[in-house]
């Protein structure tokens, strides 16, 4: 059977999953002009909006939620699940998992090599430079990078925003930079 026709999985007639992509997500939910590359792993319970892509290696985990426009690097791993570590008499692997989620909104690039850990929601336009582990919220327009990510400018103020007419504030007009 082809894939949209397995129960719980939703994907628009427009995306492309390569043949050498491994989905074996509980539930699967793909929108219009996604792609999703060989060497993907997508499993657990994932919803990826139109428009986006998935380089070779990358994978999901668990409950992941990716908005529009998203990229993906190669190798990136977002693990919308946990292993319960509370009871000292049994082995992790014997605990029940835990899953609080992931979230991706919309426009962001998320580097090669990237892990995205439980619990973590990347804000719009966000950047997540190559080889980050974002283990905390990361807020729109915010460009992370390290171990752990951590925020090193905002997308908004520099060179680059000034020739796109981005440097904008909250309600259209010029930024302040007294307002920051």
């Amino acid at each position: 059977a082809t894939l949209g026709a397995r129960p719980g999985y939703d994907l628009h007639p427009r995306c492309v999953i390569a043949d050498g992509a491994r989905v074996v997500a509980d539930r699967l939910q793909v929108g219009e002009h996604t792609t999703i590359a060989a060497g993907c792993l997508i499993r657990g319970d994932v919803t990826i909006g139109a428009h986006c892509s998935l380089s070779a290696g990358a994978i999901t985990m668990g409950r992941v939620r990716i908005g529009n426009v998203v990229r993906i690097a190669s190798y990136a791993v977002l693990v919308g699940e946990n292993h319960g570590t509370d009871d000292l008499a049994l082995p992790i692997a014997a605990q029940p998992m835990t899953s609080m989620g992931v979230v991706v909104e919309d426009d962001v690039w998320i580097g090669a090599n990237v892990t995205v850990v439980d619990g973590v929601t990347i804000g719009a336009h966000a950047v997540i430079a190559a080889g980050a582990v974002v283990t905390r919220d990361v807020a729109p327009w915010t460009v992370v990078a390290g171990v752990p990510a951590r925020p090193i400018r905002d997308r908004r103020e520099g060179p680059s925003a000034r020739r796109s007419g981005r440097a904008a504030g909250p309600t259209g007009g010029p930024r302040r930079r007294d307002a920051l």
